[in-house]
């Protein structure tokens, strides 16, 4: 690492390392930069990965050391997160040295960008064919799937905004889907949506409005095709690993969610307005810093902006 100049913090290991430093490999192509990628799990602490990347942040930012620059030397760190409800919440950081997803985890952008009858199709050893007959083109399937997922979608965001404490929570698969890929359970919708309900009018004397309301923000989402907001991402690898060992019981079931994501991160095209963001304000903390950015980039648009950055700076 002591050759390396930009340090990438990412939360997770099944495609945030990939999708994350593929950004940067574009944002920095062509600039004499070394990068060099951490995960949260290889940073000293306790805590989830978010947690662990927040408290190594507090940490150089209290100390100036975002951009540090010492003997000639400069190193850049940079801090990848899931959004997962922060914006919601008002939990976001407002620094150029934080990025996030827009939606609700980079499983989501993996899902959301990557082609999913190729994925399927390496993953599985299925044949473009096969693949082409079972599955929707497009984003389809994963649009269906998060309709079949509204309703617990529905608790779990409403428990996480009113910090109920219980059974609907976003660390767990459905239990109101008894066939995942299907709808839900009537009945098991009615009975957790009773105890959800009274949970928050047991939390203070708004509960019962604030959990009308939290749903009917769902709801708003959906409406507009903007679910991937809201709907947890790492869900639909699991789901639709569920779903291909259902359709063939004799595949190789060996870590197949992990696998699915991978194989759908590996068809991105990184070109998306995400990723075209995450890019550009990597290339501006690079300008910041004071790396150049090669002459042949310099017609672009985005390469202009950067160029005015660095003379603000």
């Amino acid at each position: 690492m002591a050759d390396s100049q930009f340090f990438i913090f990412v939360e997770g290991r099944h495609g945030d390392e990939y999708v994350h430093s593929n950004n940067c490999d574009f944002a920095l192509s062509g600039m004499p930069v070394q990068y060099e990628v951490i995960r949260a799990e290889n940073i000293y602490g306790d805590g989830s990965g978010k947690t662990r990347l927040l408290t190594h942040y507090e940490m150089l930012e209290s100390s100036g050391q975002l951009i540090s620059r010492l003997k000639g030397e400069v190193a850049v760190s940079v801090f990848f997160m899931d959004k997962d409800l922060d914006d919601l919440k008002g939990r976001q950081i407002d620094s150029e040295h934080v990025i996030y997803t827009t939606l609700y985890d980079v499983e989501n952008h993996i899902f959301q960008e990557g082609d999913l009858r190729r994925a399927v199709a390496a993953a599985c050893n299925f044949s473009p064919q096969r693949v082409r007959r079972e599955l929707p083109d497009g984003n389809l399937w994963q649009a269906r799937i998060a309709g079949y997922w509204k309703e617990w979608v529905r608790l779990c965001f409403a428990a996480n905004m009113l910090r109920l404490h219980g059974e609907s929570n976003y660390g767990r698969p459905s239990p109101l889907n008894p066939d995942p890929c299907g709808p839900p359970a009537v009945e098991k919708v009615a009975t957790f949506e009773r105890r959800s309900h009274a949970m928050a009018r047991k939390s203070n004397p708004n509960g019962c409005a604030d959990w009308n309301e939290a749903r009917r923000q769902v709801d708003l989402l959906y409406e507009i095709g903007r679910q991937d907001e809201v709907f947890k991402g790492k869900w639909y690898a699991d789901i639709l690993a569920q779903w291909l060992i259902n359709l063939d019981p004799d595949m190789d079931k060996r870590a197949l969610s992990a696998n699915l994501v991978k194989h759908m991160a590996a068809t991105m095209q990184f070109d998306s307005t995400w990723s075209r963001g995450v890019q550009e304000g990597v290339r501006k903390l690079a300008v910041k810093a004071g790396f150049e950015i090669p002459e042949q980039r310099c017609e672009s648009g985005i390469v202009g902006r950067l160029r005015d950055v660095s003379s603000e700076s």
